[in-house]
């Protein structure tokens, strides 16, 4: 087997997450269209050193009294995939709250997955799945 169709070289490529309701479907706009997040894969060169970072403090904070909280690990979480969608270039599609369309941000994109666990979950998914990043699917 050639294992070159393995190889990460598209993560720097924003891949589109489409969000799925809680019944599992799609969701669309009433203009029809799509909503989801552009997203940078997780071997990217920008989440790569996001997560390096994150370690980093981690390994830091390994003294007696110390270490990785909960809370943190999740704030941790949402710092990586709201720099995915953001840093991705391409923001987000159909992201409106209260009838107000939301700016593609780092203040935003933390928001939406602290707000909306659901598509925090699909996300992380998306991300943690190499294979939207994959140039070719590999033939066994």
């Amino acid at each position: 087997m050639d294992l070159s169709a393995l190889k990460a070289v598209n993560s720097n490529d924003p891949a589109f997450c489409h969000f799925a309701g809680p019944d599992g479907m799609p969701l669309h706009t009433d203009e029809g269209e799509a909503v989801g997040v552009w997203m940078l894969g997780p071997d990217s060169d920008d989440l790569t050193k996001i997560m390096n970072r994150q370690t980093d403090r981690y390994l830091k904070q390994r003294v007696p009294g110390g270490g990785v909280s909960a809370a943190s690990a999740r704030a941790n979480e949402i710092e990586v995939l709201a720099k995915a969608v953001t840093l991705s270039g391409k923001g987000w599609t159909g992201i409106a709250f209260d009838g107000e369309t939301w700016p593609c941000d780092d203040e935003h994109a933390a928001q939406l997955f602290r707000e909306v666990p659901l598509f925090r979950e699909q996300a992380g998914r998306f991300v943690a799945d190499r294979g939207n990043w994959l140039k070719v699917s590999p033939k066994t």
